[in-house]
C-alpha cells in the first residue's frame, strides 16, 4: 500500500509540475496561476469514495487580479482547520455534500446537528479544479470558459486521469465533457453529476435541497454498482 501511494503522489507532484510551467505562458505580471487539485494526497488516496468537483474559475480579490496561490494549500491549512466563510456559501455546499457521501450518505438535517470542526475535516479528502485557472471576477462569462476549456482540454483531462475520482461533480461545467468522456479513463465506472454551481444564490438552489440531492443520486448509483 505504501508503495502505491508513492507511486500516485509522485504522479500528483509531477502533474503539479507540469501544470505550473504549462501556465507560465499566459500569465501576467498582475495575473498569475491559483493551484487547484487534490487538496491532501494521503487522505484523498485513502478516502472510500474518490471526489473530484470540477467549477468554472478562481476568485481573487487581489489588486489587479492577483493570484500566485494555491487553493488545496488554503482548504488544506485554513478553511478545512477553521470557520473560514465565504458570501457565496460555496464552501459550505461542497464541505455538506462531500461530508454526506464519505460518511454512510448522511442527509443535511444529520450533519446539521454535527460539530463544524468535523464537518470542515471532509475538505482535506476531496479534489477540486477550476476549467479556467487565472484570477477571475465574481461573475464567470460562459463564453471565457467554453474557450479555456477548448484551449486547456489536456491539462483538464490530465488531472482527472491521474486523480482517477469515483465521482466527478460538475458545478454547471459537465455540458463541456460531452464530447471528451471517451478520453477519461474508466469513464464508464464513473458517476458524473451535473449540478448548478454551489455559489449559485436563488432559492432554489438553497443549501439543503442542494445538497441532498446530490448525496442521494449518488447513494443510488453507489449501492447498485456494490450490489452488481
Amino acid at each position: 500500500m505504501k508503495q502505491e501511494f508513492s507511486v500516485f503522489q509522485n504522479k500528483v507532484t509531477e502533474l503539479d509540475i507540469n501544470i505550473k510551467d504549462y501556465y507560465k505562458q499566459f500569465e501576467t505580471p498582475t495575473r498569475k496561476l491559483i493551484s487547484d487539485g487534490i487538496v491532501n494526497v494521503q487522505e484523498y488516496f485513502d478516502s472510500p469514495i474518490k471526489i473530484l468537483w470540477v467549477l468554472k474559475e478562481p476568485y481573487c480579490d487581489g489588486n489587479n487580479g492577483g493570484g500566485g496561490w494555491s487553493i488545496v494549500k488554503d482548504l488544506d491549512e485554513s478553511r478545512s482547520r477553521s470557520p473560514k466563510q465565504d458570501s457565496s456559501g460555496l464552501w459550505s455546499k461542497i464541505i455538506y455534500t462531500s461530508y454526506g457521501i464519505l460518511n454512510q450518505f448522511c442527509d443535511f438535517t444529520e450533519m446539521k446537528q454535527m460539530p463544524k470542526s468535523d464537518l470542515r475535516n471532509v475538505l482535506r479528502q476531496i479534489a477540486y479544479i477550476n476549467i479556467q485557472k487565472l484570477p477571475a471576477t465574481s461573475k464567470s462569462n460562459n463564453d471565457v470558459i467554453q474557450k479555456a476549456f477548448e484551449q486547456h482540454k489536456s491539462i483538464i483531462l490530465s488531472q482527472i486521469n491521474v486523480f482517477n475520482p469515483d465521482i466527478i461533480i460538475g458545478g454547471m461545467t459537465m455540458h463541456l465533457f460531452k464530447n471528451d468522456k471517451i478520453s477519461i479513463n474508466n469513464s464508464e465506472n464513473k458517476k458524473f453529476i451535473t449540478a448548478y454551481h454551489p455559489a449559485c444564490r436563488p432559492k432554489t438552489k438553497r443549501q439543503e435541497p442542494y445538497v441532498n440531492d446530490i448525496i442521494n443520486s449518488i447513494k443510488d448509483w453507489y449501492q447498485n454498482k456494490t450490489t452488481s
